[in-house]
């Protein structure tokens, strides 16, 4: 099992075998966003896992008024969009079953 710190430890990446490694670094895209731009929006799917390089991250739920209720907030070394990404595969297998 891993948890919730050790998962979110850039320090995750280092204890890949190089082989593994390689092969995500083969995937893996750098892409910066400006303060305030949208990742991806309640309702969507996250087209991947993201990891924070630099600065932080807000995720939160706007209500009926607008009003921002923050949900967590990702720093730098932090993975997110993972649960997203594992809810939805496991859908499509339970589907298959």
């Amino acid at each position: 099992m891993i948890s919730k710190f050790t998962f979110n430890n850039q320090y995750l990446l280092d204890e890949l075998p190089k082989h593994d490694k390689d092969l995500l670094e083969k995937v893996m895209k750098d892409k910066k966003y400006r303060k305030n731009e949208a990742i991806f929006t309640e309702g969507t799917l996250p087209t991947g896992i993201f990891y924070v390089k630099n600065g932080k991250v807000k995720k939160y739920k706007a209500d009926n008024d607008g009003r921002e209720q923050i949900v967590h907030i990702y720093n730098s070394g932090e993975f997110f969009g993972y649960a997203a990404i594992l809810v939805k595969k496991l859908m499509v297998i339970q589907r298959l079953l």
